[in-house]
């Protein structure tokens, strides 16, 4: 009995170990996506592109006020979701399909963090049609 105690012990201290080493990775994770380290721009912006003056790192709010709501929108999830200790913000993901300009991608709780942007002047702005 007294080596069963012993061992549980050990066991709830390595745990907790544990998971204060997953959330101080959790805090690194959410403070890379707030700096958007790793986001993504790809192709280059058309004359008549409304990205030209978008950044990553943008609140989904300001890059919609200032070019307009998307001609649709759709999302999925990330590998993240699945990682039992992850506590980050980065478990969906929401794209935005913007006709004659291309695709952006937001991340965070509530989708609001501009990480990618995909210029593409032939973009359908309907995301059942990819190629």
């Amino acid at each position: 009995m007294k080596h069963f105690l012993i061992a549980l012990t050990c066991l709830a201290l390595l745990s907790g170990s544990h998971l204060a080493h997953a959330r101080k990775n959790a805090a690194a994770d959410t403070a890379q996506e707030a700096g958007v380290k790793g986001g993504k721009v790809v192709g280059t912006p058309g004359p008549r592109s409304k990205f030209k003056n978008l950044r990553l790192g943008m609140s989904k709010f300001a890059v919609e006020k200032q070019i307009g709501e998307p001609d649709d929108v759709g999302s999925h999830i990330t590998g993240k979701a699945f990682r039992p200790f992850y506590f980050g913000t980065d478990h969906v993901r929401q794209n935005a399909y913007y006709k004659g300009s291309g695709i952006l991608v937001y991340s965070g709780v509530s989708n609001d963090n501009l990480v990618e942007i995909h210029h593409n002047e032939n973009e359908s702005g309907d995301r059942s049609v990819r190629r």
